[in-house]
């Protein structure tokens, strides 16, 4: 009796057990998401530095990034930012930038922030702070033309105060998205500095620009177009034009610059990759001192590196290859903006590699076209591949506005090493008074002409080989190439 008692609690016991326990969850399938769920104009975000563009959707709904907020930072996250690609994270981004204060950075963890319009900063001694590498991105989601809203250029993010620092941060213009072919015109740019387009400009000083990744860029990607800039330091970042991200078959003359300033003292863009520039790609207008310009490189579609109207300038250990047909590689000129034209003086371009590819024609290696005063050219490496061109001109040029011509005095072309040109070295002074200039010990290897100068040129231990011609001065062709050279 006893154990049929005990037998029975027990199976009553494990009844019990079954009635309450709950039943095991089944994890929740996410459907895929389809580009048609994306907003108008939005795309993938730019892939990482050395990675293929993706072609294909995500396979689930974007995450939202995790706010992990290191020292004196404002995260974008604490303040509404989802960092998901989808989500408009403009007003999120707007508070960060209106919250943060002089000494702090603003802090955008990995993730894609999409923007629908330009975002201003305008307090000084502020540092903006991604994750390197194609982490963190701004993306631009085309929703609206506002170069062509305000009639003057402006940025994903505008720089208008002293003492910034944007460094690490992925800007993708995300012209691909635009629908737009390479026959039109820009949406945005990158960087502005200066505020042009809020009707007040302002010059800035101590910008620095630094580990960022401009991607599908056809408007510029750092801009002081219309402002100059104290103390600018841009150095290490990557640039990926729309030219390369969409494989086009070649250029149009709309894209913008990669690099532009306005007018710059104390300069130094170093240590940059610039892949298919459209426009210039590095470039100071004028009235502008001490820049450096070094060991960028660079391929090029038509863009030059650019010095303009510079007092105390040096372009130096760049390599620069030309992948579609271009007048020159460097160009050093006056600068014709303004009430008055300045000049260079105190130029110096040396140990710089120019090639041009085979199937393409470049004019000119470097050109020197009204370049100035004391200007030195040396130990360059310049070679083209199969349509010969001019390895070094130096010419007169003409400012419309005073209806005269300029060349400058006191250039020195020293040690270089032109292959495979047309002409090594080409002098076309012909419309300003003759003044110093200086051929020596340069190489030129393969070519029709070694160096046309005039006889008042002071030509030097300079080595021919297999040129036909070593030394001439064609008189015809100087004045045919300089006919064409009229600001």
């Amino acid at each position: 009796m006893w154990m049929r008692v005990c037998v029975v609690a027990l199976v009553c016991v494990l009844v019990s057990c079954q009635k309450t326990s709950k039943p095991s969850l089944k994890p929740v399938e996410t459907p895929n998401t389809t580009s048609a769920d994306k907003p108008k104009g939005q795309t993938d975000a730019a892939p990482a530095m050395g990675q293929k563009p993706a072609t294909s959707a995500p396979a689930r709904p974007p995450e939202t990034a995790k706010s992990t907020t290191p020292g004196n930072q404002i995260n974008v996250l604490d303040l509404g930012a989802t960092g998901n690609g989808v989500t408009d994270d403009t007003e999120a981004l707007e508070k960060a930038l209106a919250a943060v204060q002089p000494g702090q950075s603003i802090y955008f963890p990995k993730g894609t922030y999409r923007i629908s319009r330009p975002l201003l900063l305008k307090t000084a001694q502020v540092s903006v702070v991604g994750e390197s590498e194609g982490k963190s991105t701004l993306l631009f989601d085309n929703s609206l033309d506002y170069h062509k809203k305000y009639g003057k250029r402006v940025g994903m993010l505008n720089l208008y105060a002293d003492g910034l620092s944007v460094k690490g941060l992925t800007f993708d213009q995300n012209y691909r998205g635009s629908k737009r072919d390479r026959k039109s015109t820009a949406l945005i740019s990158c960087i502005q500095g200066g505020g042009a387009y809020l009707g007040k400009t302002r010059s800035l000083s101590r910008i620095e620009i630094s580990y960022c990744r401009f991607y599908d860029f056809f408007g510029d990607a750092v801009g002081f177009f219309a402002a100059g800039a104290n103390n600018l330091h841009v150095h290490h970042n990557s640039f990926v034009s729309s030219y390369i991200v969409q494989k086009w078959p070649d250029h149009h003359v709309e894209g913008e610059q990669c690099i532009g300033v306005n007018w710059a003292v104390d300069c130094i863009i170093e240590d940059n990759t610039i892949d298919g520039a459209l426009d210039d790609a590095i470039a100071i207008h004028n009235k502008s001192s001490n820049v450096v310009i070094r060991r960028n490189t660079i391929t090029t579609t038509a863009g030059r590196i650019l010095l303009n109207g510079t007092n105390g300038g040096v372009i130096e250990n760049n390599t620069i290859d030309v992948i579609e047909d271009a007048d020159c590689a460097i160009f050093v000129s006056f600068g014709a903006a303004g009430a008055n034209t300045t000049f260079n003086n105190g130029i110096v371009v040396k140990n710089n590699v120019i090639r041009v590819k085979s199937g393409v024609t470049c004019r000119f290696g470097i050109r020197l076209f009204g370049a100035g005063s004391n200007i030195e050219v040396n130990n360059n490496a310049i070679s083209f591949a199969s349509i010969p061109g001019v390895g070094i001109e130096i010419g007169d040029r003409k400012h419309k506005r005073e209806q005269a011509f300029y060349a400058g005095s006191n250039v020195h072309i020293t040690g270089n090493t032109i292959t495979n040109a047309r002409v090594g070295i080409q002098e076309t002074i012909v419309r300003q008074a003759y003044s110093a200039l200086v051929i020596s010990k340069n190489v030129v290897v393969n070519g029709d002409i070694g160096v046309n100068a005039r006889p008042e040129s002071i030509q030097q231990g300079n080595t021919f080989k297999q040129v036909k011609q070593h030394t001439v001065f064609d008189k015809t062709r100087a004045k045919a190439v300089s006919s064409q050279q009229e600001d």
